[in-house]
């Protein structure tokens, strides 16, 4: 009776891990269609001297105000991953799931740091200092933000990486797998995005300083660096979004269509709780396994 619960719990929860990434996925059409349209108007069709909506039409204030609800709702659908993470993270036990929750954890942390040090600064310094000196005390700020963004980047590829581990040890279906790896590759595009990111933010920053690289490479950096952001731009979002929308539907589909448990044959470890304290963790696929054993059972690895 035990199993049994533990096991409908165990598929509960993921099933509800499974909703909550598909739900980030859809609406991720949303933020990419924002991003992609906002940065046409107010970035690339500029540089190249055309401007559908003058630059200070309200039009643009309304677009940021629009950018940050986006922002919030995407913070919410990603509290959402993190309960239903942390929920199957209690009856999995599985020390890769484990390391997936954690650092999503930071990353979210991280996430809302970035948000409220943005807002922050936007307010702050044009109450301390002149219009020329919070052009570039704004620029200064932006480079600091890139850089956190950067690592936010970094500590959520690495959860990805461990939760595409997690699948492929525990014997997922391949649509399971490929999607997650759709997500990793996102996240990793996203991270030399953020690096070419921080790159502009310092070119910027110099420009504005008064330095100079001279006409002819002063654009061919700009330029670079506006094609690199408009193809990441446009990229990135397919991978992502198409990788979360088929991971949850694929954790459904396991969910309802398997009698046994959704996670992997290693699942049946946590009903036995008698055996709990003899248990330790297979260095290799991190299932536990009892403490007498000599071979895993899972990946067949010596101990």
């Amino acid at each position: 009776m035990t199993e049994l619960l533990l096991n409908m719990q165990n598929q509960n929860s993921f099933t509800q891990f499974g909703k909550s990434v598909r739900a980030r996925g859809i609406f991720g059409i949303f933020t990419a269609t924002y991003a992609i349209f906002f940065m046409f108007l107010s970035n690339l069709l500029p540089r190249f001297g055309i401007y559908l909506i003058p630059i200070t039409s309200s039009f643009f204030m309304i677009m940021g105000w629009l950018g940050l609800i986006l922002l919030v709702v995407d913070l919410i659908l990603i509290l959402l991953v993190i309960i239903a993470a942390n929920s199957t993270r209690y009856y999995v036990q599985h020390i890769h799931f484990s390391q997936f929750y954690s650092r999503f954890l930071i990353s979210f942390y991280l996430a809302i740091f970035n948000l409220v040090y943005i807002i922050g600064y936007n307010i702050a310094l044009p109450l301390f200092f002149s219009i020329e000196d919070t052009i570039i005390a704004m620029e200064i700020a932006s480079v600091i933000g890139s850089i956190i963004t950067i690592i936010e980047n970094i500590i959520i590829f690495t959860a990805w990486a461990y939760f595409l581990r997690f699948t492929k040890l525990q014997k997922f279906p391949d649509n399971t797998i490929n999607s997650s790896n759709l997500i990793k590759t996102g996240y990793m595009l996203m991270v030399i995005s953020s690096i070419f990111g921080f790159f502009s933010q310092v070119f910027s920053l110099l420009v504005i300083s008064g330095f100079s690289f001279g006409y002819y490479i002063g654009n061919i950096i700009g330029y670079s660096l506006l094609i690199a952001s408009v193809l990441f731009t446009i990229i990135i979002p397919i991978f992502l979004i198409t990788g979360k929308i088929q991971l949850g539907s694929s954790i459904q589909l396991v969910s309802y269509n398997r009698s046994e448990p959704t996670l992997g044959k290693s699942s049946n470890f946590q009903a036995n709780n008698k055996k709990t304290q003899n248990n330790k963790i297979c260095p290799n696929c991190g299932i536990k396994i009892l403490h007498s054993a000599n071979f895993c059972p899972n990946c067949g690895n010596s101990i």
